[in-house]
C-alpha cells in the first residue's frame, strides 16, 4: 500500500509538472486569465506569459490594465500569487501571498466633480446579494510608482501638491485583512516611498481601516531621514465614497520629533 501510494504521488507530481509547463497550456491559460480579468473589471486587460505553479499558484508577466478610455491605468512587470481555491465557493478570494514587481499606476480626473479614470473599479467588489470579498496574508510590492493628477489644477515645482502626487521607489509589505465594496482593513508592516516634492519615507508601519466616509490609522509610525512621527490614532474625513480633492479634515493623537 505504501509503495502504491508513493508511485501515485510521484506520477501525479510528474503529470502536474508536465501539464503546468506545457507551452499550449500556458498560452491557453494566458487567454483564460485575460478573459476572466476583463469580465471582472469590465475593461481591457492584456498579459504576456502566464505560468501556473504548483499548488494553486500563478505567475503573470507584463500585466496591463486599461481604463475606459483605453489609457494605461496600471502595469506590472510581473505578478505572482498563491490562493486558497476552496474559498471561491464561498465567494471569498483568500490569497496566501502576492508579489508585484515594478508596478506603475496612473490615476487622474479632468476637473473637480468629474469622474476619475479609476471610478469603474469601485463596483469590482459589488454585485449580487453576496458581494465578493478579498483577503491576502502577504502582499509584497517592489519598486512601484503612482501618479495622481487633477488636470485642471496648477502644477508646482519642488512643493507638495495634493492635486499632483507623484510617488516612486514604492516598496511595501502589507497584510490585507479584508477588502470589500465598502471598506478596507490592512496591516502595514513596511512601506517606503519618495514623493516628487522631495519628501521621503524611510519606515512606515501601522494598521489602516478605510470606510465609506473615513480613514483611521492606529499604531502608526512614520520615519523620514530627519524625523520620527508616531500616531496612537489618526482619523481623516475621507473614505471609499470620497474623491481625492485636496487635504481632508483630520483628527489626531500624535507624538513627533524633528
Amino acid at each position: 500500500a505504501l509503495h502504491i501510494t508513493l508511485v501515485v504521488m510521484i506520477a501525479l507530481f510528474l503529470i502536474g509538472h508536465f501539464l503546468l509547463n506545457n507551452k499550449k497550456i500556458q498560452q491557453d491559460a494566458a487567454l483564460h486569465v485575460v478573459r476572466i480579468a476583463q469580465s471582472a473589471l469590465k475593461t481591457d486587460v492584456s498579459a504576456g506569459r502566464v505560468q501556473l505553479t504548483y499548488p494553486f499558484g500563478m505567475s503573470i508577466e507584463d500585466l496591463t490594465v486599461y481604463d475606459l478610455r483605453h489609457d494605461t491605468l496600471a502595469h506590472a512587470a510581473s505578478v505572482s500569487l498563491r490562493l486558497k481555491p476552496f474559498q471561491l465557493l464561498r465567494r471569498k478570494v483568500s490569497i496566501t501571498s502576492v508579489r508585484v514587481n515594478t508596478p506603475s499606476i496612473r490615476l487622474y480626473t479632468d476637473s473637480l466633480g468629474a469622474e476619475p479614470n479609476y471610478a469603474f473599479l469601485t463596483a469590482l467588489m459589488g454585485g449580487g446579494d453576496k458581494p465578493m470579498t478579498l483577503r491576502a496574508n502577504s502582499i509584497l510590492v517592489r519598486n512601484g510608482s503612482l501618479r495622481y493628477d487633477l488636470r485642471s489644477a496648477t502644477q508646482t515645482d519642488s512643493l507638495f501638491n495634493p492635486d499632483h502626487i507623484g510617488i516612486s521607489g514604492f516598496t511595501a509589505n502589507i497584510s490585507l485583512k479584508a477588502l470589500s465594496k465598502d471598506s478596507v482593513n490592512l496591516i502595514v508592516r513596511k512601506l517606503v516611498l519618495t514623493e516628487q516634492s522631495g519628501f521621503r519615507l524611510t519606515k512606515t508601519r501601522g494598521t489602516v481601516t478605510i470606510g465609506r466616509e473615513f480613514t483611521q490609522l492606529s499604531g502608526l509610525t512614520i520615519a523620514t531621514p530627519g524625523s520620527q512621527f508616531t500616531a496612537n490614532r489618526l482619523t481623516a474625513q475621507v473614505g471609499m465614497a470620497s474623491g481625492i480633492h485636496g487635504l481632508p479634515a483630520v483628527n489626531m493623537d500624535v507624538k513627533a520629533t524633528v
